[in-house]
């Protein structure tokens, strides 16, 4: 079980008031001790310029509030640093919106011994999406950058995975450990599909949190998760996006710290990919390839292997129908027709034997090039 400290304990208890965000954490915890607010608190003395109201609530909850000993269960699984500790991250602290606290498993310290990039994107991904995410987020591992993302299904997943991947292949690669943010406490897993993910994480890297054990994703967390992802990145690079949503609040937040923001390009007509299509027509860094990342961050791309395409190349009507296939999911019926003069039954028997030879993929009945990043035209 770790040892955790009054303050640790304390900042805990206080980052589970009412109203007590991390802005105004980080104001009350401004030159005093974490276990000194509380104690205030408890007395009724007021320690910000809030309301009577606000500071009457905060005293009112602290009466209700977990014991010392059931905050050290909640938090036997987890570490905790407060800015001013030695383990707080240097890079982080010198955020103006750092958090107070960092709740955190695995290895801290590669936050500060490597080089960052945050790749993020859509939760409703593409398949091509998932591939650029993945095939970036090994690549970036293998070059020593740690990736850094919100353990969010789509394009967060596929490049936690990319990087874990690095991690698991030939022992001649130069890896870094990948790094995941998350809104909720650690011990509350969002999406809990992703469970094993955040704990493979956790494992080979860092996971982190401002909010206390039992904090459940709500809602506005995400924002507040994003500006951490955005301050701890020295290259943003956004993989596939819509037009708004989170990745463009992460986009702003970079922006702010004047972080340089790349864009993977995508297909014209694909609406997954429209907001970092208009991210590059704004101005945006174009990421080709994590090459380009590379270069951004001034390391000098190298080639640690190449991978062969061992897929049966498709010849005749398999590989017409191949042809037609967009970025987009594509139902059979839109295969059918754009397969002209092919009869359904031939493009069905067709399609099933591309999803078997790896070059397409069916979710839910729709269609989709697999891993369409790493394969720009048909052989």
């Amino acid at each position: 079980m770790n040892h955790h400290s009054s303050d640790h304990i304390a900042v805990t208890r206080l980052l589970g008031l009412p109203a007590l965000g991390p802005r105004r954490v980080r104001s009350l915890l401004r030159g005093r001790r974490p276990v000194d607010v509380e104690h205030d608190l408890r007395r009724g003395r007021r320690v910000s310029n809030d309301s009577s109201e606000l500071h009457e609530a905060w005293t009112k909850a602290l009466g209700t509030a977990p014991s010392d000993g059931e905050i050290e269960s909640r938090l036997a699984t987890m570490h905790v640093t407060v800015m001013g500790d030695p383990d707080y991250p240097e890079s982080l602290a010198l955020d103006p919106a750092a958090p107070a606290a960092l709740f955190w498993r695995g290895d801290i310290t590669v936050i500060d011994r490597c080089r960052r990039v945050a790749l993020v994107g859509t939760r409703r991904a593409t398949e091509y999406g998932r591939g650029a995410a993945h095939d970036f987020g090994r690549a970036l591992a293998s070059h020593g950058v740690a990736v850094v993302s919100g353990l969010a299904l789509g394009i967060d997943a596929a490049a936690h995975r990319g990087a874990l991947a690095s991690n698991s292949t030939q022992s001649t690669l130069v890896t870094a450990p990948p790094i995941g943010v998350v809104a909720s406490g650690l011990d509350v897993v969002y999406p809990r599909i992703n469970s094993r993910l955040w704990s493979d994480v956790a494992e080979c890297g860092v996971l982190v949190s401002e909010s206390p054990p039992g904090t459940e994703p709500d809602r506005f967390r995400f924002p507040l998760r994003n500006r951490i992802i955005a301050a701890l990145a020295e290259v943003l690079v956004v993989v596939e996006s819509r037009a708004t949503g989170g990745s463009m609040l992460t986009v702003n937040e970079a922006l702010q710290r004047d972080v340089p923001v790349m864009s993977v390009p995508g297909a014209t007509r694909s609406l997954a990919s429209e907001g970092t299509n208009l991210l590059l027509r704004d101005g945006a860094l174009v990421a080709a390839s994590p090459d380009d990342v590379l270069t951004v961050l001034g390391l000098t791309p190298t080639r640690h292997d190449v991978v062969r395409d061992l897929r049966p190349v498709p010849m005749g009507v398999d590989r017409e129908v191949l042809t037609v296939m967009t970025a987009d999911p594509m139902a059979l019926d839109d295969v059918v027709r754009a397969s002209a003069p092919h009869s359904l039954g031939a493009v069905a028997l067709a399609l099933g034997r591309l999803e078997a030879n790896g070059w397409v993929v069916c979710t839910d009945g729709w269609f989709e090039l697999a891993n369409p990043s790493s394969n720009h035209s048909v052989p």
